[in-house]
C-alpha cells in the first residue's frame, strides 16, 4: 500500500491521507471544497464548490499518475 500526498489539493485534517493505492486501486478521502494554498472553503454555490472538489480530485489523481 502507498500513501499520496500532493500540496495541489487540501492538506488531510485529522488521521487521513489523500488517498492510499493498493496494486490497481486507488482510495481517496472524502473531500471538501478546500483551496489548498489557503485552506480556506469554498462557499457559495453548489457548481463553484463541486469545481473545487473535482479540482483536489485531480490533482490527487495526477500525484498518483491517474489524471493529467
Amino acid at each position: 500500500m502507498n500513501t499520496i500526498a500532493t500540496t495541489s489539493a487540501p492538506a488531510a485534517i485529522g488521521p487521513y491521507s489523500q488517498a492510499t493505492t493498493l496494486g490497481r486501486l486507488l482510495f481517496t478521502a472524502g473531500q471538501i471544497p478546500l483551496v489548498p494554498e489557503t485552506m480556506e472553503l469554498v462557499t457559495g454555490p453548489i457548481e463553484a464548490q463541486t469545481e473545487r472538489v473535482l479540482l483536489n480530485l485531480g490533482a490527487i489523481l495526477k500525484e498518483a499518475g491517474r489524471g493529467s
